[in-house]
């Protein structure tokens, strides 16, 4: 079983195991789809957002990035070991992470700083499975800007911003930015996911009771409204 309140979860679909983060217990947690048999890794308090690159290191395992508000680190572990072989420091505490597994590139948000920052980390690895990382930043982009959602496909890095009504389409790979303004959201908007299929953004708000529904090609949005203030966000691509 898993000790402490689950906060974080992502899933290889390659190798069919879910990691669920614990801050409480300090450790990742790893499932294995197949025996139902859980892992534990002990990495320390604090512990929040994760994310997989299911790719990297093709069939002999994956990395999994998790961050650590306590510690202000990003902490990456070896998929196919299942240990850290890298732990890489911020200036600030990361709250999400947002990953592109094509272009090896993830995105971290800080969003209780002024000005607002997103930290950009580059990785690179070897036949030895040893790790590069190069990091910049991209500096002012809204108040507060919370929740990330990256898709590959269209090669573009959604930021939304918890204290305003403004979601942040970032170009993946030139960092260029452009604002779309929701014309309904609720307070705090928190969580983000995207459909390539239909360019439907879906933004959940934890303060109230939907979720704004906008499309990022003409810029409308709608409010689906629901029984509970939104703590996530997951899309079934398959099924419209």
């Amino acid at each position: 079983s898993i000790a402490g309140i689950p906060d974080s979860t992502a899933f290889n679909q390659f190798t069919n195991k879910l990691y669920i983060t614990s801050p409480e217990t300090g450790k990742v947690y790893i499932v294995d789809g197949y025996s139902d048999k859980i892992q534990e890794i002990m990495i320390g308090y604090g512990l929040g957002e994760v994310a997989v690159d299911p790719i990297e290191f093709g069939n002999t395992g994956s990395l999994i990035f998790v961050n650590n508000q306590f510690n202000n680190t990003i902490e990456v572990i070896d998929g196919g070991t299942n240990k850290v072989i890298k732990s890489i420091a911020l200036e600030n505490s990361p709250y999400r992470i947002g990953l592109d597994p094509i272009i090896n590139r993830i995105f971290v948000t800080s969003p209780y700083l002024f000005p607002s920052e997103i930290t950009v980390i580059d990785y690179l690895t070897d036949m030895n499975r040893n790790i590069e990382i190069q990091k910049k930043s991209i500096r002012n982009l809204g108040i507060a800007p919370l929740g990330v959602w990256v898709d590959s496909s269209i090669k573009k890095a959604f930021f939304v911003d918890i204290w305003n009504n403004t979601v942040f389409a970032v170009d993946s790979i030139t960092l260029n930015q452009k604002s779309i303004i929701m014309n309904k959201t609720g307070l705090h908007p928190n969580s983000i996911s995207f459909n390539p299929k239909n360019s439907m953004l879906y933004v959940g708000n934890s303060g109230e009771n939907f979720v704004t529904a906008l499309n990022v090609s003409t810029g409308k949005s709608q409010p689906i409204y629901t029984d509970s203030p939104i703590i996530d966000i997951a899309i079934d691509q398959d099924n419209d």
